[in-house]
């Protein structure tokens, strides 16, 4: 138990951590459109679009949700939305894809993006060791779950990529 506290306070002092959070697939990486305006409009649509159970859509909804609320509450005056509301809305979309796949693992590739997104939130909230331990979960969902091809990205970054804008 030692050894891994000593590994754990090492890797949180290598600067590779950043390079790690850069190198996820998820919303805090992909070349979203956050300025204020798109934002709250993006809040606002997706409001309307509602959280009825067993849309298969619902975890990604939640995952562009959580963001949202983030990316509000790093704002200056934030509009009501906080840091919690977004880590709730991540634990919620990681919940939907559960009962999405209806199956008896709790992990699966389906949560590759929400994991990455939970290691940026962490980082953001100045929670190293969280933010680590996420990478840590997208690295050995990784090993678990490889791309059907290589070179290519996993289709679950695929399926949630650069969201459209909701008209």
């Amino acid at each position: 138990m030692f050894f891994v506290f000593v590994f754990i306070s090492a890797a949180l002092s290598h600067p590779t951590l950043r390079a790690s959070l850069d190198a996820l697939q998820c919303h805090f990486t992909w070349e979203l459109d956050n300025n204020r305006s798109n934002v709250l409009h993006l809040r606002d649509k997706l409001e309307d679009i509602g959280t009825e159970e067993r849309n298969p859509w619902l975890g990604h909804i939640y995952n562009l949700q959580a963001h949202v609320h983030f990316q509000l509450a790093s704002q200056e005056d934030g509009l009501g939305s906080t840091v919690g509301d977004a880590l709730r809305c991540f634990g919620t979309a990681a919940e939907a894809f559960r009962q999405i796949r209806n199956t008896v693992s709790d992990e699966g590739p389906w949560l590759l993006v929400n994991y990455g997104n939970l290691a940026w939130l962490h980082y953001h909230m100045g929670e190293q060791a969280k933010s680590l331990a996420y990478v840590g979960k997208v690295e050995a969902l990784l090993q678990e779950y490889p791309s059907p091809i290589q070179e290519q990205l996993h289709q679950e970054f695929t399926s949630n990529d650069s969201p459209k804008p909701v008209e």
